[in-house]
């Protein structure tokens, strides 16, 4: 009949791994957003930080542009 041991033999065990579901990395003209519950495969948002395409600047422009109307010389103010 064998003995049961109490002692671990051999390697010990390891912590398990921390599995981080939800981050963010950021490049220098995007940004890339993952939820791996969402998404196991790929990020599920991905941000493009270029200005040159950033719509919301643009129309913040026309809106300010709007704003301020345009004179002819006589005075009366431009169409648009």
């Amino acid at each position: 009949m064998r003995h049961k041991r109490t002692e671990n033999r051999g390697r010990p065990s390891e912590k398990p791994a921390v599995i981080i579901k939800k981050f963010t990395r950021e490049y220098d003209d995007s940004i890339w957003y993952y939820d791996l519950d969402k998404s196991p495969n790929g990020p599920y948002l991905v941000e493009i930080i270029d200005p040159k395409y950033d719509k919301i600047e643009k129309l913040y422009n026309k809106l300010e542009r709007l704003q301020k109307p345009k004179y002819h010389e006589n005075g009366r103010k431009k169409r648009k």
